[in-house]
């Protein structure tokens, strides 16, 4: 399993693995919350910016207001099987605020048959 940590915002992606190779997303933990700021997930790895919807898969904005209580939290992408979430020839992430997002994610290869 692979870890991506992305602390500020990134307005043009972060990738995940190379060009063509489809990665699997387990979970994304938000350590430092922000109201009303948005996750996206993209099936490319350069999607150049958030208004590329071409190759969107996934988009989570934060609630506008936080309670204590929701800092910080985790967005679980797997199944029952512990199959995560699939993105195909390549992936990248775009956040638009300082989350300090971290990423649990594998070449989608590795948790074949499980």
């Amino acid at each position: 399993m692979n870890v991506l940590y992305q602390a500020a915002a990134n307005a043009s992606g972060t990738a995940f693995g190379a060009d063509g190779d489809d990665v699997e997303i387990f979970k994304l933990i938000v350590g430092n919350p922000t109201t009303s700021a948005n996750i996206y997930l993209f099936h490319e790895i350069n999607p150049g910016s958030s208004s590329n919807t071409t190759g969107l898969v996934f988009k989570h904005t934060a609630p506008g207001t936080l309670a204590t209580g929701q800092l910080p939290y985790e967005i679980d992408l797997t199944d029952g099987s512990g199959h995560g979430l699939i993105l195909n020839s390549g992936g990248s992430v775009i956040i638009d605020q300082s989350l300090q997002l971290t990423v649990l994610w594998a070449p989608a290869s590795e948790n074949a048959g499980v």
